[in-house]
Protein backbone atom coordinates (compact mmCIF):
# COMPACT_ATOMS: atom_id res chain seq x y z
CA UNK A 1 0.00 0.00 0.00
CA UNK A 2 0.56 3.60 -0.37
CA UNK A 3 2.09 5.09 2.87
CA UNK A 4 0.30 7.35 4.35
CA UNK A 5 1.58 7.22 7.63
CA UNK A 6 0.68 3.68 7.62
CA UNK A 7 3.34 1.05 7.17
CA UNK A 8 2.10 -0.25 3.99
CA UNK A 9 4.23 -3.53 4.32
CA UNK A 10 2.54 -4.64 7.22
CA UNK A 11 0.33 -8.49 7.53
CA UNK A 12 -3.22 -7.98 5.95
CA UNK A 13 -4.65 -9.38 8.58
CA UNK A 14 -3.91 -8.77 11.48
CA UNK A 15 -2.09 -5.09 9.82
CA UNK A 16 0.22 -4.73 12.08
CA UNK A 17 2.89 -6.64 12.02
CA UNK A 18 5.66 -6.92 9.30
CA UNK A 19 4.36 -9.38 6.47
CA UNK A 20 7.04 -12.46 6.43
CA UNK A 21 5.31 -14.13 2.96
CA UNK A 22 2.98 -13.57 0.48
CA UNK A 23 -0.31 -15.26 -0.65
CA UNK A 24 1.06 -18.09 -3.16
CA UNK A 25 -2.30 -17.59 -5.33
CA UNK A 26 -2.24 -13.94 -6.16
CA UNK A 27 0.81 -13.11 -4.70
CA UNK A 28 -0.63 -9.90 -3.59
CA UNK A 29 -1.82 -10.10 -0.02
CA UNK A 30 0.66 -9.80 2.54
CA UNK A 31 1.00 -11.97 5.89
CA UNK A 32 3.12 -12.54 8.82
CA UNK A 33 1.91 -15.68 10.29
CA UNK A 34 -0.02 -18.78 8.81
CA UNK A 35 -2.82 -18.06 11.39
CA UNK A 36 -3.30 -14.51 10.13
CA UNK A 37 -3.84 -15.95 6.72
CA UNK A 38 -5.82 -18.69 7.51
CA UNK A 39 -8.12 -16.21 9.44
CA UNK A 40 -7.74 -13.75 6.44
CA UNK A 41 -8.69 -16.44 3.75
CA UNK A 42 -11.97 -17.04 5.63
CA UNK A 43 -13.11 -13.74 6.54
CA UNK A 44 -12.12 -11.90 3.01
CA UNK A 45 -9.41 -13.72 0.63
CA UNK A 46 -11.14 -16.11 -0.69
CA UNK A 47 -13.55 -13.95 -2.60
CA UNK A 48 -10.34 -11.88 -3.91
CA UNK A 49 -7.86 -13.89 -4.35
CA UNK A 50 -8.98 -15.64 -7.54
CA UNK A 51 -9.72 -11.89 -9.53
CA UNK A 52 -6.34 -10.92 -7.89
CA UNK A 53 -4.26 -13.82 -9.74
CA UNK A 54 -6.26 -13.81 -12.97
CA UNK A 55 -8.19 -16.85 -12.60
CA UNK A 56 -11.37 -15.30 -12.72
CA UNK A 57 -12.91 -12.17 -14.39
CA UNK A 58 -15.86 -10.02 -13.34
CA UNK A 59 -16.84 -9.35 -17.01
CA UNK A 60 -16.50 -7.26 -20.13
CA UNK A 61 -14.94 -3.95 -19.51
CA UNK A 62 -16.86 -0.84 -19.72
CA UNK A 63 -19.66 -0.24 -22.89
CA UNK A 64 -22.68 2.06 -23.44
CA UNK A 65 -24.35 -1.46 -23.69
CA UNK A 66 -23.51 -2.82 -20.03
CA UNK A 67 -22.78 0.28 -18.02
CA UNK A 68 -25.68 1.59 -15.63
CA UNK A 69 -24.97 4.84 -15.53
CA UNK A 70 -24.75 5.23 -19.64
CA UNK A 71 -27.82 3.40 -19.80
CA UNK A 72 -29.57 5.48 -17.54
CA UNK A 73 -27.99 9.20 -18.60
CA UNK A 74 -30.58 10.84 -21.44
CA UNK A 75 -27.35 12.51 -23.29
CA UNK A 76 -26.42 10.50 -26.75
CA UNK A 77 -24.19 8.13 -26.66
CA UNK A 78 -21.57 10.86 -27.78
CA UNK A 79 -22.03 12.97 -25.12
CA UNK A 80 -22.52 16.03 -27.56
CA UNK A 81 -24.74 17.92 -25.49
CA UNK A 82 -22.70 17.48 -21.98
CA UNK A 83 -21.17 21.12 -22.78
CA UNK A 84 -24.30 22.71 -22.93
CA UNK A 85 -25.15 25.16 -20.06
CA UNK A 86 -28.84 23.53 -19.90
CA UNK A 87 -27.48 19.74 -19.43
CA UNK A 88 -28.34 18.47 -15.91
CA UNK A 89 -26.56 15.14 -16.66
CA UNK A 90 -23.50 13.62 -14.81
CA UNK A 91 -21.43 12.00 -17.36
CA UNK A 92 -19.96 8.68 -17.24
CA UNK A 93 -15.94 9.13 -16.47
CA UNK A 94 -15.23 5.42 -17.40
CA UNK A 95 -16.57 6.33 -20.81
CA UNK A 96 -15.02 9.81 -21.16
CA UNK A 97 -12.17 9.55 -19.61
CA UNK A 98 -10.92 6.22 -18.77
CA UNK A 99 -12.44 3.66 -21.16
CA UNK A 100 -10.79 0.54 -20.44
CA UNK A 101 -9.99 1.53 -16.71
CA UNK A 102 -6.09 1.44 -17.48
CA UNK A 103 -5.61 4.46 -15.27
CA UNK A 104 -7.59 3.06 -12.32
CA UNK A 105 -5.95 -0.47 -13.09
CA UNK A 106 -2.83 1.07 -12.62
CA UNK A 107 -3.36 3.10 -9.64
CA UNK A 108 -5.07 0.25 -8.04
CA UNK A 109 -2.50 -2.26 -8.56
CA UNK A 110 0.10 0.31 -6.96
CA UNK A 111 -1.86 0.43 -4.07
CA UNK A 112 -1.95 -2.74 -3.94
CA UNK A 113 1.38 -3.49 -3.78
CA UNK A 114 4.73 -3.19 -1.49
CA UNK A 115 7.16 -0.86 -2.60
CA UNK A 116 9.76 -3.76 -2.60
CA UNK A 117 8.22 -5.28 -5.18
CA UNK A 118 8.91 -8.86 -6.01
CA UNK A 119 9.18 -10.82 -9.18
CA UNK A 120 5.69 -12.44 -8.79
CA UNK A 121 4.28 -9.14 -7.96
CA UNK A 122 5.57 -7.57 -10.96
CA UNK A 123 4.18 -11.30 -13.18
CA UNK A 124 0.65 -10.97 -12.14
CA UNK A 125 0.36 -7.39 -12.70
CA UNK A 126 -0.31 -8.53 -16.08
CA UNK A 127 -2.58 -11.09 -15.37
CA UNK A 128 -4.99 -9.59 -11.97
CA UNK A 129 -8.56 -8.52 -12.69
CA UNK A 130 -10.88 -6.19 -10.43
CA UNK A 131 -11.78 -7.70 -7.23
CA UNK A 132 -14.81 -5.71 -7.49
CA UNK A 133 -17.33 -3.95 -10.08
CA UNK A 134 -17.96 -0.26 -10.81
CA UNK A 135 -21.12 0.95 -9.29
CA UNK A 136 -21.24 2.79 -12.59
CA UNK A 137 -21.71 -0.61 -14.17
CA UNK A 138 -23.09 -2.57 -11.92
CA UNK A 139 -25.55 -0.07 -9.82
CA UNK A 140 -24.08 -1.53 -6.46
CA UNK A 141 -21.59 0.62 -5.04
CA UNK A 142 -18.56 -1.27 -2.52
CA UNK A 143 -19.44 1.41 -0.27
CA UNK A 144 -21.39 4.66 0.50
CA UNK A 145 -17.62 6.31 0.27
CA UNK A 146 -17.17 4.78 -3.03
CA UNK A 147 -20.32 5.66 -4.41
CA UNK A 148 -19.64 9.20 -3.61
CA UNK A 149 -16.12 9.31 -5.00
CA UNK A 150 -17.59 8.06 -8.37
CA UNK A 151 -20.41 10.83 -8.23
CA UNK A 152 -17.20 13.02 -7.81
CA UNK A 153 -16.00 11.70 -10.89
CA UNK A 154 -18.59 11.66 -12.66
CA UNK A 155 -19.51 15.59 -12.18
CA UNK A 156 -15.66 16.57 -12.60
CA UNK A 157 -15.74 14.71 -16.02
CA UNK A 158 -18.59 17.21 -17.45
CA UNK A 159 -16.92 20.17 -15.28
CA UNK A 160 -13.51 19.01 -17.38
CA UNK A 161 -15.66 18.71 -20.57
CA UNK A 162 -17.26 22.28 -20.34
CA UNK A 163 -13.97 23.85 -19.69
CA UNK A 164 -10.86 21.59 -21.34
CA UNK A 165 -8.65 24.35 -20.59
CA UNK A 166 -8.65 24.64 -17.54
CA UNK A 167 -5.84 21.83 -16.79
CA UNK A 168 -5.37 21.54 -13.26
CA UNK A 169 -9.02 19.86 -13.36
CA UNK A 170 -7.11 16.63 -15.03
CA UNK A 171 -5.00 16.85 -11.99
CA UNK A 172 -8.15 16.50 -9.72
CA UNK A 173 -9.43 13.98 -11.72
CA UNK A 174 -6.08 11.70 -10.83
CA UNK A 175 -6.40 12.81 -7.43
CA UNK A 176 -10.03 11.42 -6.96
CA UNK A 177 -9.21 8.32 -9.20
CA UNK A 178 -6.54 7.49 -6.78
CA UNK A 179 -8.26 8.39 -3.53
CA UNK A 180 -11.29 5.93 -4.77
CA UNK A 181 -7.88 2.77 -5.92
CA UNK A 182 -6.89 3.30 -2.48
CA UNK A 183 -10.48 2.78 -1.24
CA UNK A 184 -10.67 0.01 -3.29
CA UNK A 185 -7.20 -1.33 -2.19
CA UNK A 186 -8.26 -1.10 1.48
CA UNK A 187 -10.88 -3.36 1.28
CA UNK A 188 -8.66 -6.27 0.01
CA UNK A 189 -7.46 -6.18 3.53
CA UNK A 190 -10.53 -5.17 5.94
CA UNK A 191 -14.46 -6.19 5.52
CA UNK A 192 -15.66 -3.62 8.38
CA UNK A 193 -16.79 -0.80 6.58
CA UNK A 194 -16.37 1.97 8.84
CA UNK A 195 -12.44 0.49 9.00
CA UNK A 196 -12.43 1.08 4.78
CA UNK A 197 -14.06 4.51 5.18
CA UNK A 198 -11.88 5.56 8.22
CA UNK A 199 -8.07 4.91 6.48
CA UNK A 200 -9.31 6.25 3.09
CA UNK A 201 -10.60 9.68 4.29
CA UNK A 202 -7.00 9.64 6.45
CA UNK A 203 -5.48 8.95 3.34
CA UNK A 204 -7.17 11.46 1.52
CA UNK A 205 -6.23 14.26 4.03
CA UNK A 206 -2.72 13.59 3.76
CA UNK A 207 -3.31 13.98 -0.22
CA UNK A 208 -5.74 17.27 0.18
CA UNK A 209 -4.54 20.79 -0.97
CA UNK A 210 -7.12 23.12 -0.11
CA UNK A 211 -5.05 25.74 -2.35
CA UNK A 212 -5.30 23.93 -5.34
CA UNK A 213 -9.17 24.00 -4.87
CA UNK A 214 -9.55 27.33 -4.42
CA UNK A 215 -7.31 28.00 -7.40
CA UNK A 216 -9.76 26.06 -9.60
CA UNK A 217 -12.83 27.12 -7.68
CA UNK A 218 -12.15 31.27 -8.30
CA UNK A 219 -11.68 30.00 -12.11
CA UNK A 220 -14.72 28.15 -12.61
CA UNK A 221 -16.76 29.87 -10.87
CA UNK A 222 -16.19 32.65 -13.16
CA UNK A 223 -16.63 30.60 -16.27
CA UNK A 224 -19.97 28.93 -14.60
CA UNK A 225 -21.54 32.20 -13.81
CA UNK A 226 -20.51 33.83 -17.37
CA UNK A 227 -22.88 30.37 -18.81
CA UNK A 228 -25.45 31.24 -16.19
CA UNK A 229 -26.29 26.86 -16.53
CA UNK A 230 -26.63 24.07 -14.17
CA UNK A 231 -23.32 24.60 -11.27
CA UNK A 232 -21.81 21.45 -12.05
CA UNK A 233 -18.63 22.93 -9.97
CA UNK A 234 -21.21 23.94 -7.24
CA UNK A 235 -22.65 20.62 -6.39
CA UNK A 236 -18.93 19.09 -7.74
CA UNK A 237 -18.21 21.43 -3.97
CA UNK A 238 -20.93 20.43 -2.12
CA UNK A 239 -20.49 16.94 -2.47
CA UNK A 240 -16.56 17.16 -1.39
CA UNK A 241 -17.39 18.82 1.56
CA UNK A 242 -19.07 15.42 2.27
CA UNK A 243 -15.97 13.73 2.36
CA UNK A 244 -15.23 15.49 5.63
CA UNK A 245 -11.71 15.81 5.36
CA UNK A 246 -9.09 19.12 5.12
CA UNK A 247 -5.87 19.70 4.83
Amino acid sequence: MTDNGDNCDNCWNCRTAKEKFRCGGCGFALYCSQICQREHWKSLHISHCKYLSGKKSLGPSHSPVNCFSCRKESVNVNYKNLHKKDSPRMACHLKMLDRNQVIFRKAFLNECTSFKKTNKERSNWNVANFPFQFGEMSGEYLTYLDKLLGYLQSILCQVMFRYPKIEKLETLFLWLLDWRAYHWAISLQTGDTSERVRLTCQFISVQYSSSDILAIHETVQKLESQNQGVAAWNTYLFLYEMLGVSS
